[in-house]
């Protein structure tokens, strides 16, 4: 009993470690999908202006 519990206890520690650098990752992916989604905006705004938008013609 008391040597699983303190397997869990040292689980815990290591799952805890590597915590700070899988924030920092997620941090910085949402900082890029926050770019991605301002640089999407840019080009369909900029699609708008165009009168014919990229692959529209190829379709028809």
């Amino acid at each position: 009993m008391t040597s699983s519990k303190k397997s869990i206890i040292n689980s815990k520690k290591s799952i805890k470690r590597p915590l700070s650098d899988n924030d920092k990752q997620t941090r910085c992916e949402n900082r890029q999908m926050k770019h991605n989604k301002i640089a999407f905006e840019k080009q369909k705004s900029s699609n708008k202006h165009d009168p014919k938008p990229k692959g529209v013609h190829e379709d028809n």
